[in-house]
């Protein structure tokens, strides 16, 4: 302790004998400070010694690790299943970021692994390099390389069904040079023609004229999807030869035909092998009606999906016609139908199709608008007795009663969706009707719902509060609690609901209620990153 301590906490000034002795102490002090930190440095210095000794010794530690890791041990034939589930859903790409050709540049192990393994490359979406309408001969080395690429990939595939995606990006003029060059891309398939699967084809429909393809060439075809992606208003479209071939084969399930123009007639194909079905157009078909898709439908007698985005004639927008067939059509194995068109113009087909048909196995059902047409759908589920899983309702127009009819059709519905409450009536109808009450008695409306979607609903959010707790505290015996619950609303919030619905969410239901954003809260996105053009994804769902 400092003999000058009781000068520290006060204001005495030290004599001239103090001052001359503090004087000395601060030289001697200052000594003793300099020693530490010299101290402090060798021990710095040390202990810094210590941790690059420390990270040295981690380091070698993981790599001794990594020799016995379960992975380096892994049998090539499990590591080659563990890749195969790296693959997307979809069509794989040809780019470095995702599977399979990640895989390769991990290291040289996997990268033999993953080339010497077929199942990895029969899948591809091949997109036509960019075309340059100034200079379509700058554009040659592009497609060189793009043919190359595609001719290493698949010649790894081995034997494997092949699952091809071909999109061509076509300028809106002048497509002569566009179709000249991507013609040795696609005849670069012909040779595994005999191993498709697969094929999706967005391409014009004259540059599938050269392929010179007959029915036997593809015995293993079972999925087709032509998009024609050239815009030819006013010109009746020839169905090529080659397409024809392979719409005839006899392994044949699924067909997707999806024309811009509009001017095509359903091709003579053998429609009841089929059990998948989807039609779209760009604009309306002159050469289709009701009665042609009544037809064609009559002939799918082992249908089970049907997806319909065909504009029909305009000599077909008429009200509703009845009974346009003798008696309506069956269909016996038809479990989903979807109609992509909701706009109204397309209401009067499907009230006719539904005047028409009989669906025992009807699952799923997807339409647009109310009133009529749910009228025409709840006389479709009177005749076909089926059981209905799926009901999703785009543009509910008029009363709630039609939607109301349908509902108790279908006790077996587990999932609702209805976009654009847009009916007359009380505003909390359609949620009152859904909320269980305490006092319910007699049959209940969808004891086996478990999924409820609404985008623009008509009711309140304590009506919601209401509709969801009535559907998953303590349900009634027989009825089947809410499993997920997802609501848009395009107005802003009037009741504070959130601490309910994190409560809810708290409680195991996956449940996700949106409002609008406050335009001055809105996130700013950032500027889009450098992508080559077109992208390897274009063309993908």
């Amino acid at each position: 302790m400092s003999i000058f301590t009781h000068l520290f906490t006060s204001n005495i000034v030290p004599t001239d004998i103090e001052v001359k002795r503090i004087k000395s102490l601060t030289v001697k002090t200052a000594a003793d400070v300099k020693a530490l930190e010299a101290e402090i440095s060798r021990t710095q210095a040390h202990l810094q010694e210590l941790i690059c000794r420390r990270e040295q010794l981690r380091g070698t530690m993981v790599a001794y690790e990594t020799l016995v890791s379960p992975v380096r041990r892994m049998p090539p034939e499990v590591l080659q299943n563990i890749f195969v589930h790296c693959l997307p859903r979809r069509y794989p790409v040809m780019h470095k970021s995702e599977a399979p050709v990640l895989l390769t540049q991990i290291c040289s192990g996997w990268r033999n692994v993953a080339l010497h393994t077929p199942e990895l490359w029969s899948s591809l979406h091949i997109v036509c390099p960019c075309f340059t309408l100034r200079s379509p001969s700058s554009s040659s080395p592009s497609f060189r390389l793009q043919c190359e690429a595609v001719r290493q990939w698949l010649g790894r595939s081995g034997t494997r069904p092949l699952r091809i995606s071909f999109a061509m990006t076509m300028p809106p003029h002048d497509h002569g040079d566009q179709l000249d060059l991507s013609a040795p891309l696609l005849q670069l398939l012909l040779p595994y023609r005999r191993r498709w699967q697969h094929l999706e084809l967005q391409v014009p429909m004259e540059s599938l004229n050269s392929l010179g393809l007959v029915t036997e060439d593809v015995p293993t075809l079972e999925q087709l999807n032509i998009q024609e992606n050239l815009v030819t208003l006013g010109q009746e479209t020839r169905w090529p030869d080659s397409i024809i071939a392979m719409m005839n084969t006899p392994s044949l399930r699924s067909l997707s035909l999806n024309h811009k123009s509009g001017q095509f007639h359903l091709p003579p194909i053998e429609w009841s092998q089929l059990t998948e079905l989807r039609l779209e157009a760009f604009s309306s078909v002159p050469s289709l009606n009701t009665q042609m898709i009544l037809t064609t439908l009559q002939l799918c007698i082992n249908l089970r999906v049907c997806i319909l985005g065909v504009p029909l004639s305009q000599t077909d927008l008429r009200s509703r016609h009845g009974l346009l067939v003798e008696k309506p059509i069956e269909v016996p194995h038809l479990r989903k139908l979807c109609f992509i068109h909701h706009h109204r113009r397309a209401a009067s087909h499907q009230v006719n199709l539904f005047d028409n048909l009989v669906l025992p196995e009807l699952r799923s059902i997807e339409f647009g608008h109310g009133g009529e047409v749910l009228s025409a759908f709840r006389d479709l589920l009177l005749r076909s007795h089926c059981s209905l899983e799926s009901f999703e309702i785009q543009s509910l127009l008029g009363t709630t009663d039609a939607l109301i009819g349908c509902l108790q059709l279908a006790p077996k519905l587990s999932t609702l969706i209805v976009s654009r409450d847009l009916h007359t009536g009380p505003p909390n109808r359609i949620a009152s009707v859904l909320t269980l009450k305490d006092e319910t008695t007699g049959t209940l409306l969808c004891p086996n719902l478990e999924r409820l979607k609404f985008v623009d609903p008509a009711f309140s959010d304590e009506a919601l509060i209401m509709l969801i707790r009535s559907r998953w505290d303590q349900v009634p015996p027989g009825v089947k609690r809410l499993k997920s619950v997802h609501i848009k609303f395009s107005r802003d919030a009037i009741s504070d609901i959130r601490p309910e619905i994190q409560t809810l969410r708290d409680e195991g239901l996956d449940i996700d209620v949106v409002y609008p954003m406050p335009r001055d809260t809105a996130p700013v996105t950032p500027a889009s990153r450098k992508m080559t053009w077109p992208s390897p994804w274009e063309g993908l769902a």
